[in-house]
């Protein structure tokens, strides 16, 4: 959770030679009760404040990007990752739905240029976002979410870009943080 903050606020004024930035895409997976929800409350709590939450769960890639015009440094909290994903194959989510993932991918590349996602025969809807800065902290069950994966996300890099931090049998909580 702390690395989530510090890639937020530093995402756009902090590049480093080769142009790495602070875009950081990370899951906290462990079974219930292992002390996941405790990070989430405490990092959206931090982030609301300073406005840089963002939409738990995108609908789109659409309202991926519109949001990240509107606020180009900011951070999801997704619990249930796995679910969202789930959601996003399924038969009647649309195209639009189903390109999330490759919108989260480009996105993560972009970040130490400008990122034109999509362009259109309608110049005024082609959207550009000057080093957007886009962190996606997601927490949830391991076997949940590596079931809910296809074979493109784990070969287009989808997957390949999360930092994961796993665990097995539980751990600590935060509730003593000096966050509270």
């Amino acid at each position: 959770a702390g690395l989530a903050v510090a890639s937020v606020v530093c995402g756009r004024k902090v590049v480093d030679e080769t142009g790495t930035t602070g875009n950081l895409y990370l899951l906290n997976l462990g079974p219930t009760g292992s002390g996941k929800d405790s990070y989430r409350k405490a990092l959206k709590k931090i982030l609301q404040s300073e406005g840089l939450l963002s939409s738990e769960r995108f609908t789109s890639d659409s309202a991926f990007v519109n949001e990240l015009m509107e606020k180009p440094s900011m951070v999801s909290v997704c619990d249930e990752i796995g679910s969202m994903l789930e959601d996003l194959h399924g038969a009647r989510t649309s195209q639009l739905s189903r390109n999330l993932c490759d919108a989260f991918v480009q996105c993560y590349t972009a970040a130490g240029s400008v990122w034109n996602y999509k362009g259109f025969a309608d110049r005024s809807q082609t959207k550009m976002i000057s080093h957007p800065n886009f962190v996606l902290y997601g927490s949830g069950n391991a076997t949940t979410l590596f079931k809910s994966l296809n074979p493109e996300e784990i070969s287009s890099g989808f997957l390949g870009r999360f930092t994961m931090f796993m665990s097995e049998n539980g751990g600590g909580h935060c509730n003593d943080c000096l966050l509270y």
